[in-house]
């Protein structure tokens, strides 16, 4: 199963909300793993590694209609749940520091086709007191494994 995402960010700051210019990271990973049960499905890839040769960690989406929870593991940790409209609070742990984490998710749209599917995700995020709006795009693409609705 072959995985693209595209994360766009924008620091917001200021009681006026001045927008930063935005940020785009880009990776594809080709060993991604989704699996079905029911109407939720599970992604299932490891992070690529960053430019500066920090490890690697491993994330895990499951996501059903109106739904999407993010799991890191690795040097960033972190478990939140995406739901259009809501606004949660969960703590992301970054090296040795944790951090609260408000999100609220603006938008969530998941399409999923029997060879693959396509999420988009849109929220306001503050971590730390650093604000920022992220939109995330993931593609995900190839045929069905076995019976079992493992797809790799």
């Amino acid at each position: 199963m072959t995985l693209v995402w595209e994360r766009t960010s924008r620091s917001v700051s200021g009681d006026t909300q001045v927008e930063t210019d935005a940020e785009t990271e880009r990776a594809a990973v080709s060993d991604a793993v989704w699996r079905q049960k029911g109407d939720t499905h599970y992604l299932t890839f490891a992070d690529p590694a960053s430019g500066d040769g920090a490890a690697a960690g491993k994330t895990v989406l499951r996501f059903q209609p109106g739904e999407l929870v993010l799991t890191r593991f690795g040097d960033v940790t972190w478990n939140h749940t995406f739901e259009p409209g809501q606004t949660r609070q969960s703590t992301m742990r970054m090296g040795g520091f944790w951090l609260d984490v408000e999100a609220k998710t603006h938008e969530l749209d998941v399409h999923v086709e029997p060879s693959g599917g396509r999420i988009s995700l849109s929220y306001r995020m503050d971590v730390g007191g650093v604000t920022q709006e992220v939109h995330l795009q993931l593609q995900f693409r190839e045929g069905a494994t076995g019976d079992d609705r493992t797809h790799a």
